[in-house]
């Protein structure tokens, strides 16, 4: 585990498609031309990716799949994302991000450093997977951030995703996977979880376990092996206006069914006798508030009105489990 094959800049070795090109001329030439895969291979590149997208032309790389194909780590285990200067996240919220970015090589493998979102924007159609995130994130409070995404606007999905470390946005929203979800997006969150033996804190003004903030009628999906947080390690959430297993704050009306998927885990003893466990996956987090005007609540820190009001209704299975805390 761990030893990695690393592609070359021509991208060529192991079957990895071309490095994104640099230029927008190049990178249309090329799309034009049917090439709808592109590798991430030095901090250049995704210095690249950053300034393509946000060029309309480039339309957020709608259908384009961009793999990270190596890192600068010598080799090859880890990506510090942090070091990257000049890069800010990719996406804005004219042009967000809308292709899929993905690692090429299992979870375990590389680990990416971060100190804000890889995305800051991800859009209609967006995919991130397989990436393992290592958070050290301590915003100004300027932008909502999370583990994943900033931003999240459409329908778009989150899948074999590992998250840990640290996630602080002291005056501003903060989630473990995203900042902010606006209204009638949805969002399906597979295989999400924190690694056995990691941990994840988050904090901020306004918190969330999945988002910070959520828009009317905003779908979340979570089904199998999602384990955000697990007993053991549990998400630790702390915020000062308000604070929620699944958002800090949501807005307008929403209506979920959440559906338990399950983790079987099967034990045989010497004598060969197999035994299997069924136990639900849950996002399991622990809540406190350091403010006593501080809203807490198991699904919603708020429920706030907009002009089609404010209802929150849950049906199906619990998918959560809270233990709240208060400040001391």
């Amino acid at each position: 585990d761990g030893i990695m094959l690393l592609a070359d800049d021509s991208g060529t070795e192991n079957n990895f498609p071309a490095k994104v090109p640099s230029t927008v001329e190049e990178y249309l030439a090329a799309f034009n031309g049917g090439k709808m895969e592109f590798s991430i291979t030095s901090e250049e590149d995704f210095i690249s990716v950053q300034n393509l997208c946000a060029l309309p032309e480039v339309n957020g790389f709608e259908g384009v799949k961009l793999t990270i194909t190596s890192s600068p780590s010598g080799d090859g285990t880890m990506w510090d994302i942090t070091g990257i200067e000049g890069f800010t996240g990719i996406g804005t919220v004219e042009n967000p991000f809308k292709g899929t970015l993905m690692c090429g090589y299992p979870n375990g493998s590389v680990r990416f450093y971060t100190n804000k979102p890889i995305v800051a924007y991800l859009g209609d159609g967006g995919k991130i997977t397989q990436m393992d995130i290592a958070c050290e994130t301590d915003s100004d409070g300027n932008a909502p951030v999370a583990a994943v995404a900033g931003n999240i606007n459409g329908n778009v999905t989150i899948e074999d995703v590992w998250i840990r470390g640290t996630i602080g946005n002291g005056t501003d929203t903060v989630g473990a996977i995203a900042g902010n979800i606006d209204a009638d997006s949805k969002v399906d969150i597979i295989a999400v979880k924190v690694p056995d033996g990691a941990t994840l804190t988050v904090s901020g003004a306004i918190v969330g376990g999945i988002a910070g903030t959520a828009g009317s009628n905003v779908i979340i999906n979570m089904d199998d092996d999602v384990s955000i947080g697990t007993s053991g390690n549990e998400i630790a959430l702390t915020g000062t206006k308000a604070v929620g297993g699944f958002f800090g704050i949501a807005t307008g009306n929403h209506s979920w069914e959440l559906t338990n998927s399950y983790t079987y885990k099967a034990t045989t003893d010497d004598d060969g006798n197999t035994t299997t466990d069924v136990e639900p996956n849950k996002l399991v987090v622990t809540i406190k508030g350091t403010d006593s005007a501080c809203y807490m609540g198991q699904f919603a820190g708020k429920l706030q009105s907009d002009a089609s009001g404010g209802t929150l209704t849950i049906t199906g299975g619990n998918m959560i489990e809270v233990n709240f805390t208060t400040s001391t």
